[in-house]
């Protein structure tokens, strides 16, 4: 490589590290949310797995019932 390469890359180094310290800087100044913003996304999390929980005892539930429909076909019984 030639020395005006060397040159560039440098410089393009120095303002790549200065530009990600500064958006490093920028991010930790404007610190954590607050207390009522967490409060408020905990509940609404709580709430969600609450419905989670829900969809997964109906696919549960299809799934038991699906198998036993099966099991019927297969062995030629009626459905109860």
């Amino acid at each position: 490589m030639t020395f005006p390469l060397y040159v560039f890359l440098g410089i393009a180094a120095i303002v790549l590290a200065t530009g990600i310290s500064k958006a490093i800087q920028a991010h930790a100044e404007r610190g954590t949310a607050p207390d009522g913003a967490l409060d408020a996304f905990g509940e609404r999390l709580a709430a969600l797995e609450s419905r989670l929980s829900d969809i997964q005892e109906i696919v549960l539930a299809t799934d038991e019932k699906l198998d036993r429909l099966e099991n019927q076909l297969v062995t030629g019984s009626r459905p109860e």
